[in-house]
């Protein structure tokens, strides 16, 4: 069963529009890190919403640099964050100080931190980074969202294909 050009035509449409869609994530993002927003008083404010914008750059870093490390991308160019590759972990560790700092302010917008610690979790490999993310989900499953646990477990189970490594 071959593919034929109309399926061929398809996919580079596909791919096309993913490359577009992710260069005006990626746009925003960088945007917010040059933005007049950082100077803002409450930037370095755990309780504002200012600061904790710094932890979606973080995390959309991750996830718009992680979309495109596989090698099927590799004869694109200019694609968005592919700079950033390298730097994954360290920007999923940013991500994750900044959402522990908000931990002890959060209420009911806590299950809105779950998409970031995912992409935070599937960076970090440090036994301490690791067990950091452990604590941010138990701190929102105990502001009322169980299904925090259900992440962590398919967090746990990913985490055994990728051993921890020590500090």
């Amino acid at each position: 069963m071959g593919v034929d050009d109309t399926q061929v035509g398809d996919l580079s449409l596909v791919m096309r529009s993913i490359v577009e869609d992710a260069i005006s994530a990626f746009t925003l993002t960088e945007e917010y890190k040059t933005g007049p927003w950082i100077y803002h008083p409450e930037a370095s404010n755990p309780r504002s919403f200012t600061y904790l914008a710094s932890a979606f750059y973080h995390c959309n870093m991750v996830a718009v640099a992680r979309l495109f490390s596989d090698d099927i991308w590799i004869n694109i160019e200019d694609l968005p964050a592919s700079n950033h590759l390298d730097k994954l972990e360290e920007h999923a560790v940013a991500g994750l100080t900044i959402i522990e700092s908000r931990m002890p302010f959060i209420n009911i917008e806590a299950v809105l931190f779950i998409p970031l610690l995912m992409s935070v979790a599937l960076e970090v490999r440090s036994m301490e980074a690791r067990a950091r993310v452990r604590t941010a989900f138990d701190a929102i499953k105990a502001k009322g969202f169980a299904v925090a646990g259900t992440y962590m477990g398919d967090i746990e189970f990913a985490w055994t294909a990728v051993p921890s490594q020590p500090e």
